[in-house]
């Protein structure tokens, strides 16, 4: 296991311009965890990064999966090419590379001491691992040890990245905070941000808008402050047992 310091780097206060010429590497749990939750970040600071990549974890299944269906309705079908559709839109304005590990997610109960939690962080962690997009990442950013408002997926994608990251050298995890503790408080004017969110308000197929700003656990998210916890990993990862 990987370990990592609970403080920033000592040489430089953490600050967005850390990502100045840094290949950076986004790994989050599903389509608009991206933009929701660093989109700030990354719009307004891609112009200086050398190179920027998002990684999907999970599929595009409704949410609380494994419940895929041989054939899935028209209707969700759509649902399904306009949530790929928006990822695809947003990487294009951040251009960025992307990658789909297409891993199930797991039910909406599941906590860490559960067998199936610790079976899907180690397929994640492999699944990320067999990218290679770790081997010269100078910052990853990933969701929060806590899942942000406690989704059991965004915390498991933040334990397999946090077992993975220092494989192949010391390297930064930016870690969603939300309004707790926070090493960087990124204050940014939404324009940049919601440009990203926009892409996505079309996902679903009932006529209705997806419209984070309106739902209590993502609401926070979408004002004009985004939070990171910033950690320095060793060179000392093996796969999580």
């Amino acid at each position: 296991m990987c370990a990592a310091s609970k403080d920033p780097p000592t040489d430089r206060q953490p600050s967005p311009a850390h990502l100045a010429g840094a290949r950076v590497r986004v790994v989050v749990a599903h389509f608009d965890d991206e933009a929701l939750f660093c989109g700030a970040l990354l719009a307004e600071m891609r112009p200086v990064m050398a190179h920027l990549h998002v990684v999907v974890v999970t599929s595009v299944e409704t949410t609380s999966a494994p419940r895929e269906v041989t054939a899935p309705l028209p209707l969700e079908i759509e649902r399904r090419r306009r949530r790929v559709a928006a990822f695809d839109a947003v990487c294009c304005d951040l251009d960025a590379g992307s990658s789909q590990l297409h891993i199930p997610n797991l039910p909406q109960t599941s906590t860490r001491q559960d067998a199936n939690y610790q079976e899907r962080v180690r397929t994640i962690w492999a699944a990320v691992r067999q990218t290679g997009l770790f081997t010269d990442a100078d910052v990853v950013i990933t969701h929060g040890f806590t899942g942000e408002y406690g989704h059991p997926q965004h915390r498991c994608v933040h334990d397999a990245v946090m077992s993975l990251a220092g494989s192949t050298g010391p390297t930064e995890i930016w870690t969603f905070s939300a309004s707790g503790p926070a090493d960087l408080t990124y204050r940014h004017d939404t324009r940049a941000k919601s440009r990203l969110l926009d892409h996505y308000r079309h996902q679903k197929v009932d006529g209705s808008l997806w419209l984070p700003e309106h739902d209590p656990r993502m609401r926070e998210w979408t004002g004009v402050r985004e939070w990171y916890r910033i950690q320095r990993v060793v060179n000392d990862c093996e796969s999580p047992t």
